[in-house]
């Protein structure tokens, strides 16, 4: 309820900016420390939803509705949960369709999903209050059914290859986009990121009054922040403060050598025997996420690589060079039922775009043809 009732950054007062500024930070350290209670905690299934998944879904549907990206926000927020927060950045929903160049680089041979129109100005970027929207302030302990009801909307519009399976009935085809009824700790992870995007905003504001860079105000602590807003003038030496440098994510699997570097390591990083990372057998034409996607695409990838991620609704199958069962793209192939296999050597040179493939995910293999 909190999170709808802020208003527009734009239209709080210098002290009401500061108050919500306070209570985004309390929120995040209550829910961050809800949310690694809950991971210990609550058993949670190798196929459950995950918010990501989730949002996968309904972005999806939303753009075969016709909804325009700019709205998609408004209309479904658990869609933040495929972005970043950022104070740099404005923010972009992630492409699905796949096409373009890979970059130098890009080691798994695929460009990162192009980007979308920019979002509103801050002043209409809050959404409005809707079911799935969070409905209670961040309080004591996660709630054991998110708040919201799914939705029902559109649902015949809505093709059958965009994560919903034409078998479901219609009460679980929304449940697929609907965060309602997610695990407690991905509903939390949710709220986070929901929680991030509201302070991102309301720092976007803060700098613009105080006359600072927004990615500047990123290197402030916040009291000094509060001292700006108060009138007390920005940190002399906030024009020589610099940003850490930016890492690469963790692989699937590695161990911490002498000085702390990360060095990857175990079958899934070597590529050196195939395994099945989701059930399922299919059969579908190879792609490589570049050319036109075809009906029934089957991507053939070096490595799941979780930018990948908002290519798999609408696939046919998964097969990659390396991988681990355990890596986000894994789970949710297994949460969108899509046939995966990993350690697949050479796959990129021995499976050409538009060859046909046969992927089992339960048996771990991968073989050319329709399998007949």
């Amino acid at each position: 309820r909190r999170l709808a009732e802020v208003p527009a950054p734009g239209d709080l007062s210098s002290a009401a900016l500061g108050d919500e500024l306070r209570w985004t930070r309390r929120a995040l350290v209550s829910l961050h420390a809800q949310e690694a209670l809950a991971g210990a905690l609550l058993p949670q299934p190798p196929t459950s939803r995950t918010a990501a998944g989730t949002a996968l879904a309904a972005l999806t549907a939303a753009r075969a509705r016709g909804i325009p990206d700019h709205r998609i926000v408004a209309t479904d927020p658990v869609v933040l949960s495929l972005t970043a927060p950022s104070l740099r950045n404005p923010l972009h929903l992630p492409n699905t369709s796949g096409g373009g160049t890979p970059p130098e680089a890009d080691r798994d041979g695929i460009r990162p999903p192009a980007t979308g129109p920019d979002l509103p100005a801050e002043k209409t970027a809050n959404p409005p209050h809707q079911p799935g929207f969070p409905t209670q302030k961040p309080g004591v302990r996660p709630p054991a059914t998110p708040p919201g009801a799914a939705r029902t909307e559109g649902l015949a519009e809505r093709p059958a290859r965009d994560g919903i399976h034409p078998g479901d009935a219609p009460a679980e085809k929304s449940a697929r986009t609907s965060p309602a009824s997610l695990p407690p700790r991905e509903a939390l992870r949710l709220r986070i990121r929901w929680v991030q995007e509201l302070q991102v905003r309301l720092v976007r504001e803060a700098a613009r009054r105080v006359g600072a860079d927004p990615a500047r105000a990123g290197l402030m602590r916040w009291a000094e922040l509060a001292d700006a807003l108060h009138g007390r003038g920005l940190p002399a030496d906030l024009a020589d403060r610099t940003a850490p440098a930016a890492t690469p994510p963790l692989p699937d699997s590695f161990r911490l050598a002498g000085g702390g570097v990360v060095v990857a390591e175990g079958d899934g990083a070597r590529g050196d025997g195939t395994r099945g990372v989701s059930a399922g057998r299919a059969v579908g034409t190879a792609w490589d996420g570049l050319a036109p996607r075809p009906p029934d695409p089957v991507l053939v990838v070096r490595t799941l690589d979780p930018g990948l991620a908002p290519l798999l609704p609408g696939l046919t199958g998964l097969v990659a060079q390396t991988g681990s069962p355990l890596s986000h793209l894994a789970v949710l192939a297994r949460e969108f039922r899509l046939p995966a296999v990993v350690g697949v050597t050479d796959a990129v040179d021995r499976f050409p775009a538009g060859a046909r493939l046969t992927v089992d995910g339960t048996a771990g293999d991968v073989r050319l043809g329709d399998g007949s």
